[in-house]
This record gives C-alpha cells, sequence and structure tokens, in this order.
C-alpha cells in the first residue's frame, strides 16, 4: 500500500498557491515577521488567509511547495 506523504488540508480556508507562494516570498525578504499584520499586506492576503497559512504552514508546503524564485 503506497502512504500519501502529503498531510490532508483541513482548513475552511481555501489557499491557493498563488496566495502561498506569495507569503513564501514575503517570508524570505525577511522584512517582517510572519504573524504581524504587515506581513498580511505585504502577501496582499485577509486575514482569514493569513491566519490559515500559519495554521497550516507544512500542509501548504507539501502541496504547493515553494516558489522558485
Amino acid at each position: 500500500m503506497i502512504k500519501n506523504t502529503i498531510p490532508e488540508y483541513d482548513s475552511q480556508t481555501d489557499i491557493t498557491e498563488g496566495e502561498f507562494h506569495r507569503f513564501c516570498r514575503v517570508q524570505r525578504s525577511g522584512t517582517v515577521n510572519m504573524v504581524s499584520s504587515d506581513a498580511r499586506t505585504l502577501a496582499c492576503l485577509d486575514k482569514k488567509a493569513h491566519e490559515s497559512i500559519l495554521n497550516n504552514y507544512a500542509r501548504l508546503e507539501g502541496l504547493y511547495g515553494q516558489p522558485k524564485a
């Protein structure tokens, strides 16, 4: 039996690959604390999406991977 290596995504908010990658790019810049509202603003995310990414980061990374650039 093949075991799924990507954890299930169980958030009420559906996060797109683009939203997750925008968050990652802000994270890579190292300019702001990623929990702050500044990170949310720079990544062009609403509050619900920002919180969902913070709470499901590992799952989303497994699903979408890191952005190439």
